[in-house]
């Protein structure tokens, strides 16, 4: 409809950093969706993992504890899906963590039957094959919170 909005970012890094950073706003929205709750015992974001004797590192996006178990969780806000999202998420999970519940947030906004669909299906399969729960669905997404509730406690479908 030809609208259009400009910025101004003033001396801001962090507001410029949350409106440009795919998936940042995904991840701030999550994070707080989850504190809501009150059913985890801890919830860090943007948690940096370096790995021994290397100096190459990683981030997952957040993570969120309830006794013993985790969930490592990663938020995608991007058209397409990729397989590297997936396997990133499962090696740090299989080098990292202990009773561990792995989801990555893909939030597509995909129409159904367009060719993006039927390669985010194949990337949700192949994420399922790690054990990798994909939350794509607008209604699961605005509800993120009791969602991943669910999922810890293995009653998510």
């Amino acid at each position: 409809d030809g609208k259009k909005a400009s910025f101004i970012y003033a001396s801001s890094y962090p507001i410029k950093e949350l409106l440009t950073s795919e998936g940042r706003m995904l991840e701030i929205y999550t994070y707080h969706k989850v504190r809501e709750t009150g059913f985890f015992d801890d919830i860090k974001s943007s948690l940096e993992i370096m790995w021994s004797g290397e100096t190459a590192k990683n981030e997952l996006d957040l993570v969120a504890t309830k006794g013993f178990c985790s969930l490592f969780i990663e938020c995608k806000a991007t058209w397409k899906l990729e397989h590297n999202f997936y396997s990133k998420l499962n090696n740090i999970a299989a080098h990292f963590g202990v009773n561990t519940k792995m989801v990555l947030i893909g939030d597509t906004l995909e129409v159904p039957g367009s060719v993006t669909a039927s390669d985010n299906e194949a990337c949700r399969n192949y994420g399922k094959d790690f054990g990798i729960i994909t939350i794509s669905d607008r209604k699961e997404i605005e509800n993120i919170g009791e969602v991943l509730v669910k999922v810890m406690k293995g009653e998510y479908k």
